[in-house]
């Protein structure tokens, strides 16, 4: 055992106390571990409370945590690794980027126990008034913090978790940047033969996301039909390109394709398939989306690549339009799609929504006024000063 209990007696209490002390080695550190309470009136009841702490220590030390004693940096990067396998890798890499770029440098040298919830709300202020971000960063921040502590108290690392006591910053609605329908036929005219021009033309006008772009397959398009089938995703998992499954089972679908972009994806098959036969070692999944070799391109670079061109050769300064981030293409086929009055439930569905809720809560502001026709209709049916004329009166 590792609990030694030992007494001693109380001069000013004129009575037998007794105390614990936990002493151990870390298998896995090698480091030594101590421990020691007091003050407890029997042997038994030190012995009992010490083989808990000790219990308590030996699960920490499984964790990679020595003590309570614990800064915040070390605590939340080891936290990191261990959740790792429960979310997927695009999940992953954004916590991964707010705890290295945000909650390491502002609370990473205070001890785990130590830090306040007024510490907290410094940090909200601080990232939404000097750092500029927006309320929906901020309770992403929350919600990582949120499981940590959760994770911290479970674990017996903290005994009361902070973040029970902090609300997130009320959630800010912004208004998406989108293009209509004039201002996206002139981008992907002025840009037809440019190089982001295929990406461009399939997430405008399928909805698609740039991960499934770029994760997108030839056995997936299926041109006669106008039909692409959305199936999997391409991420980049530490420093290698792989084509994963789709956050969810709704992300599964069936898009339709426009004439316009069915024949920009026959024209592109053409090419792979010349490619194709001038490579030997061409890529086996084959890439819609590819280089001469068939192999895929990250989607960080295209992302790169679409703000490199939008800028460098000034599209939309020429054109006079607003610039928007590659993903807001997708936020502007959902638009023209309300606009256009086909269902939310519809939309919802091509988009790869989990609910229909989550489609209008986003495109809210851009849903179809009520026609006047139809609230004069419904007027006419329930005014009550308009039932009540003397043949709608009752009969005595």
């Amino acid at each position: 055992m590792s609990v030694t209990i030992k007494k001693r007696h109380s001069k000013r209490l004129k009575m037998d106390l007794y105390s614990y002390e936990i002493d151990f080695i870390d298998e896995t550190t090698k480091e030594r571990v101590r421990e020691t309470g007091s003050g407890f009136t029997t042997k038994t009841e030190a012995k009992n409370v010490g083989r808990e702490r000790e219990i308590e220590l030996k699960k920490k030390t499984a964790l990679g945590f020595k003590s309570t004693k614990i800064k915040f940096q070390k605590y939340i990067e080891d936290w990191l690794l261990t959740i790792e396998p429960q979310l997927t890798n695009s999940t992953w890499k954004r916590y991964k980027i707010a705890v290295d770029k945000i909650l390491v440098p502002e609370l990473g040298d205070m001890f785990l126990n130590k830090i306040k919830p007024t510490n907290i709300n410094k940090l909200y202020l601080h990232c939404i008034n000097d750092l500029g971000n927006s309320s929906t960063t901020v309770r992403q921040y929350h919600w990582i913090l949120s499981k940590a502590f959760k994770d911290a108290l479970k674990w017996k690392i903290i005994e009361y978790n902070i973040m029970d006591s902090i609300e997130p910053p009320k959630k800010v609605k912004k208004e998406l940047t989108v293009y209509d329908k004039d201002q996206l036929f002139k981008l992907l005219d002025r840009i037809k033969h440019m190089t982001v021009y295929m990406p461009v033309l399939i997430s405008s006008t399928t909805g698609m996301r740039l991960g499934e772009v770029c994760g997108l397959r030839w056995k997936d398009v299926d041109l006669d039909n106008k039909v692409i089938y959305v199936t999997r995703q391409l991420q980049e998992v530490k420093g290698k390109l792989e084509l994963l499954e789709l956050k969810t089972s709704t992300s599964k679908r069936a898009i339709p394709i426009i004439e316009d972009t069915r024949r920009a994806l026959e024209d592109l098959k053409d090419i792979c398939e010349y490619n194709k036969s001038n490579h030997a070692n061409y890529h086996k999944e084959g890439f819609v989306i590819c280089k001469g070799d068939g192999t895929p391109y990250d989607p960080e670079y295209v992302s790169r690549n679409y703000r490199r061109v939008m800028k460098q050769y000034k599209v939309c300064t020429d054109l006079n339009i607003p610039y928007i981030r590659f993903h807001d293409l997708r936020h502007t086929y959902a638009t023209l799609m309300l606009e256009a009055g086909v269902n939310p439930k519809i939309v919802s569905g091509l988009l790869g929504h989990n609910t229909v809720g989550m489609t209008l809560n986003t495109y809210s502001h851009r849903l179809p006024r009520f026609d006047e026709t139809a609230v004069s209709k419904l007027e006419d049916l329930l005014s009550p000063a308009k039932n009540d004329s003397p043949q709608n009166s009752p009969q005595n």
